[in-house]
């Protein structure tokens, strides 16, 4: 695969293969974000869509080149939110299911002949359940910075917020993740 920079020279110059190869880059990680932020992984899959259709469509008037996966976050979350404010309220709901999930197979890959598919679940619960309690301000720039792997800088890009309140949060959301598990006895 090209940089992005690269990618975007072709894709402006009309080069099918290059919308492609741009989509495969980054369609599995903008679907991930989404099927986060959206309960219906339809809707997730719709979001994904919509999103790399705002994003080709606004291309003209894109500078960034360097920057495309936090442009495409930032695209997606506010696709998600005006989803939210549009009155469907599956936003978040399943949020923490998604990611349980996604950390069930994480550990699933990670030790595949040691694995009890009961003591998975209820892992998932407990951690479901800790996830759930997290304030929500908090859960969103714990998601980008653990789940997703974006730096800070990149997730103040993503959120529009300055980076020592993305330090902030992820310092606030580790600690109060922390507190859950201790309480809850997850640990």
């Amino acid at each position: 695969m090209g940089s992005d920079k690269q990618l975007i020279q072709r894709i402006r110059k009309g080069d099918d293969d290059a919308i492609e190869e741009f989509v495969k880059k980054y369609y599995a990680i903008i679907m991930s974000y989404c099927r986060k932020r959206v309960h219906d992984f339809n809707l997730a899959e719709d979001l994904t869509q919509e999103t790399f259709e705002h994003f080709f469509r606004s291309l003209s008037l894109y500078r960034h080149e360097e920057k495309v996966k936090n442009y495409l976050y930032t695209i997606a979350g506010n696709l998600c939110k005006d989803n939210y404010k549009s009155g469907n309220t599956e936003f978040l709901t399943g949020e923490a299911d998604m990611v349980v999930s996604d950390l069930a197979l994480k550990i699933k890959d990670e030790s595949i002949l040691s694995y009890d598919p009961m003591v998975g679940i209820e892992k998932e619960m407990d951690m479901k359940m800790a996830l759930d309690k997290l304030p929500e301000i908090y859960r969103e720039v714990v998601f980008l910075h653990f789940f997703h792997d974006l730096r800070q800088a990149e997730i103040a890009a993503v959120l529009n917020i300055k980076i020592h309140v993305v330090k902030y949060r992820i310092k606030k959301g580790k600690k109060l993740l922390r507190k859950i598990i201790l309480e809850r006895g997850i640990l």
